[in-house]
């Protein structure tokens, strides 16, 4: 992204328009209260992105909880990046909410496709070739984020690791006696980034959630996600592929 001046701020916040009405909620790393550094711009560049983070430490996406100078839960990203820019002069601040919402809907498709992928290998996607149409949709996501990310300097870990697992599993002859380890890893992927998840509350799902999933009225948490989808059949599978497609519209911004 380069050095992060006011008018850069500026355009970058522009060119994602479709995420500035997302309103900003609370339970995530993003907005937790337990780290707080002073020095905005010596973490900016995030030198340490290609680093892992091991597995016995909580993994707490690419920014570090900041000394923000905004209140955000509660408010949309449209508002908490013109309160840095009009209030503070702060196009650091501006910018890193940007990156945490890019993010966090980033991670939450990620790991909406490890459960619906776990609950519906059992019967759906219990085919070989049926998977490997569901295993392509999945990549051609995958693929879109790692350049997406990569654009923003966000860690590509979640990628990286949901990539090994979907590839391991598709390149499987026997798909029977590998399943139980593909949900094992699916499982454990889902429970390293929850807390990654859901920064912002999409209104498109309280829209679209009758038709996408069963017995849903408000999906805004993983828990909602999961109750969500335990009885859903092909057609709601479909669904969620479509929903995936707008998630990438709204994440794609204008170019």
């Amino acid at each position: 992204m380069g050095n992060i001046t006011l008018d850069v701020a500026k355009e970058h916040i522009h060119n994602h328009e479709t995420l500035l009405p997302l309103r900003i909620q609370d339970g995530n790393v993003y907005t937790n209260a337990d780290m707080s550094v002073e020095n905005f711009e010596e973490y900016y560049l995030n030198d340490d992105i290609d680093n892992l983070v091991p597995l016995d430490e909580p993994y707490k996406g690419t920014m570090p909880r900041l000394s923000y100078h905004t209140p955000v839960v509660g408010r949309n990203l449209r508002e908490i990046t013109e309160y840095a820019i009009t209030e503070y002069n702060d196009p650091y601040e501006a910018i890193i909410w940007l990156k945490n919402v890019i993010e966090s809907i980033g991670i939450t498709i990620l790991v909406q496709y490890s459960i619906i992928t776990t609950i519906m290998i059992t019967n759906v996607l219990k085919q070989h070739d049926k998977f490997s149409v569901h295993f392509k949709k999945a990549k051609t996501f995958f693929n879109f984020l790692l350049e997406k990310f990569r654009d923003y300097r966000l860690r590509r870990e979640p990628i990286d690791q949901i990539i090994l697992i979907f590839n391991e599993y598709n390149q499987s002859p026997k798909l029977e006696e590998n399943k139980q380890k593909f949900i094992k890893l699916s499982k454990s992927f889902a429970e390293r980034f929850t807390y990654c998840t859901y920064l912002v509350k999409m209104p498109v799902i309280t829209i679209i959630d009758k038709k996408l999933f069963c017995r849903s009225t408000n999906i805004t948490t993983l828990k909602d996600f999961n109750t969500a989808i335990t009885y859903c059949n092909n057609k709601q599978l479909d669904k969620f592929y479509s929903y995936v497609e707008f998630t990438v519209k709204i994440l794609k911004g204008k170019h």
